[in-house]
């Protein structure tokens, strides 16, 4: 399962079309599962592509370590919303073009899909959020 997630996150930085990236994440960033050097090469990678991240986060929990609290540099933003994480079924969605990248970390398990549907179902969910402040 790593091995599928990691291969999943650094496919869309690669071929990242718009130059965003959206997550809506329950609790910690998903990359932190996959080891800190993971999660250092991942967020170096996506600067140097210039790909901006957007980062809404249902929990006012702060998991990122000291290391990247640098949101600026890391061409990232987050934003920690107050509502109970049942608005997502998963660990954590990423969107980015049409594609969903949908996470459950406790079950192994991650689905993909390019589907103007189901993009527009998430996207929704990421906007009300993140413009409710």
């Amino acid at each position: 399962m790593e091995k599928k997630l990691k291969t999943v996150l650094l496919w869309a930085i690669e071929n990242n079309k718009t130059w965003k990236l959206k997550s809506i994440l329950r609790e910690q960033p998903i990359v932190y599962f996959l080891w800190e050097d993971f999660a250092e090469e991942y967020m170096k990678k996506r600067r140097e592509k210039k790909i901006f991240l957007q980062s809404l986060r249902l929990t006012q929990d702060i998991f990122d370590t000291k290391l990247h609290t640098d949101y600026k540099w890391y061409f990232k933003e987050v934003r920690h919303v107050s509502v109970w994480s049942d608005i997502l079924n998963c660990d954590g969605v990423f969107l980015w073009d049409n594609k969903v990248a949908i996470f459950n970390i406790k079950d192994e398990r991650y689905e993909l899909y390019d589907d103007s549907k189901i993009y527009k179902k998430y996207i929704e969910i990421f906007e009300k959020y993140w413009n409710n402040d």
